[in-house]
């Protein structure tokens, strides 16, 4: 068993966030969850924006972390606003990034190796916010980036074309239909919550660690066989699909979606080789259909 540590958690209340805060209680580590105060289920144990640079310098300087999980960054200002409030003792930076920095959906998986070549301003800021993060090692100090497929759990409504919906089992016992592409070859990662807690909690203590890690489940998804998985875990009929084009899609969605579109409608496949190597977390990874199960659980409460 490692030895314990003092960790902050920035973004504790959302979905990966208190999944990561939980995990590594249960390890034994002693967590600072902080997050803005937008929800309090469950509660953070410090309420800062990252950008108050020095409210979270005088409270880092109490706990003084010797690692930080960052669970939503999406802007390099992001990152280096919280850098600059880190204290000495912090010597390793889990970033939580994201399959999308790769670019589209290819003919192929993408490996770590690969150059990033984002496609729109979400992935474009993903990336740079991504790149701050790994310029902060150095000198003793390790930044491991994590390239998340699909996160979802707990916390997060489920995933449509259109964003997530927190209607959407209404939406499927009363079999309305659903919009998917009409070009239904988008192949989706799901990766649970549990799942990426655990491997937080694994990942903070391991020697030695990559800089890049491509993280999902291992099942793949297109649209059509994604909601219809939804679809079971609730206990709904077989849904009905509405076929759009990407233009349909992309003209009915709302504008707070926009910059996401793209990958919702192609996102990249990315090869697991090295993280099935390291062995850490749950393996193997938590089924769609039991993890959407739990989604619906925590939504009728």
């Amino acid at each position: 068993m490692p030895d314990p540590q003092r960790i902050a958690v920035i973004g504790s209340t959302g979905c990966g966030g208190r999944a990561v805060a939980s995990a590594l209680r249960a390890a034994g580590h002693q967590v600072l969850g902080i997050s803005r105060g937008e929800s309090n289920d469950p509660a953070p144990d410090f309420i800062s924006d990252r950008h108050d640079t020095e409210r979270l310098r005088q409270k880092l300087a109490k706990f003084q972390p010797q690692a930080v999980v960052d669970q939503i960054a999406y802007s390099e200002d992001d990152v280096t606003s919280l850098i600059e409030a880190l204290p000495a003792s912090t010597r390793r930076y889990l970033f939580v990034s994201s399959a999308v920095v790769y670019g589209p959906g290819c003919d192929r998986a993408y490996r770590e190796s690969d150059s990033a070549e984002p496609n729109g301003l979400f992935a474009e800021a993903k990336l740079a916010a991504e790149n701050a993060a790994l310029q902060w090692a150095g000198s003793g100090r390790e930044s491991i980036s994590l390239r998340l497929g699909g996160l979802y759990g707990p916390g997060h409504a489920p995933l449509t074309p259109f964003g997530r919906d927190p209607a959407l089992p209404q939406h499927l016992n009363a079999q309305e239909s659903l919009p998917i592409p009409t070009d239904d070859q988008s192949l989706l990662q799901p990766w649970f919550a549990a799942d990426h807690g655990a491997l937080i909690r694994d990942l903070i203590s391991q020697p030695n660690l990559p800089a890049l890690l491509n993280v999902a489940g291992d099942e793949r998804f297109n649209w059509q066989t994604f909601m219809r998985t939804w679809s079971r875990a609730c206990g709904a009929p077989a849904p009905h699909f509405a076929y759009c084009s990407e233009e349909e899609i992309k003209a009915r969605a709302p504008a707070t979606l926009q910059p996401y579109l793209n990958a919702l409608l192609r996102p990249p496949v990315m090869d697991l080789d090295r993280l099935h190597r390291l062995a850490l977390g749950n393996q193997p990874s938590t089924p769609l259909i039991d993890g959407s199960k739990q989604v619906f659980d925590w939504m009728e409460k």
